[in-house]
């Protein structure tokens, strides 16, 4: 199952003491790149000029999406926004058949 995952640092965050926020950054950053080497985490790119971060997200069960998300490190500090992904092939794959039933009704 994949995911679109879109976070936005709350103000609160830049409230923070720069030493807390430092400490915060880099346990975000580990946690990123054990995702990323774990091949659970796809893409992430950087929004410029929105203050957002955007990461693809790909994983066996929601079970395992929601989990990981309550691992990550400064998920108290962000709103967060999550939908999730079919691929192109799948969703023609379904369409085709939709109409084919359809058609067969007809």
């Amino acid at each position: 199952m994949k995911y679109l995952i879109i976070i936005k640092f709350r103000d609160v965050y830049y409230m923070l003491p720069d030493e807390r926020r430092m400490v915060l950054m880099a346990a975000a950053v580990a946690f990123t790149e054990r995702l990323m080497k774990a091949h659970k985490m796809k893409e992430v790119h950087v929004m410029p000029g929105w203050n957002r971060t955007m990461s693809i997200l790909d994983v066996e069960s929601q079970e395992e999406a929601a989990r990981i998300s309550l691992e990550n490190p400064v998920r108290d500090y962000l709103d967060t926004e999550v939908y999730g992904l079919q691929e192109f092939e799948a969703y023609v794959k379904g369409v085709k058949h939709a109409y084919q039933q359809l058609a067969a009704k007809r």
